[in-house]
């Protein structure tokens, strides 16, 4: 398999991204979770928010139980982003079905498969 360029494949991203690190997470370090953000940020300004919850592990515990309200955070934030699509589409912004990186409704995406398998570059299962 050949070299990943992870920053390469994050710069293409122009969906909306949340980064959720927590500060006990042993798989991704601080600065390369803030650096996805902050590239796509650089390419997409405010397209990305970077958010770290102390004392949570890179699988969404503390001290070995699960952290559900993450799951409002994440619902949250993604109510969040289709209402500004929402707006955008009525104002005459792109909208979803012109701005995304599968070619359309129904299409494959362009994306090796690692990328699209998981949100981080390293599997934490099977």
């Amino acid at each position: 398999m050949q070299a990943l360029n992870l920053g390469e494949v994050w710069q293409n991203v122009a969906a909306p991204v949340l980064v959720i690190r927590g500060s006990k997470d042993t798989v991704m370090s601080r600065a390369d979770s803030s650096a996805i953000a902050e590239t796509v940020n650089r390419v997409h300004p405010g397209k990305a928010r970077y958010l770290e919850m102390e004392g949570m592990t890179h699988g969404f515990t503390v001290e070995k139980k699960f952290q559900g309200e993450m799951v409002t955070v994440i619902l949250n934030w993604a109510k969040e982003q289709l209402a500004k699509e929402a707006a955008s589409s009525r104002t005459g912004g792109m909208g979803r079905l012109k701005n995304n990186h599968r070619g359309g409704p129904g299409k494959a995406s362009r994306l090796p498969a690692p990328q699209v398998n998981g949100l981080c570059p390293f599997p934490i299962g099977p």
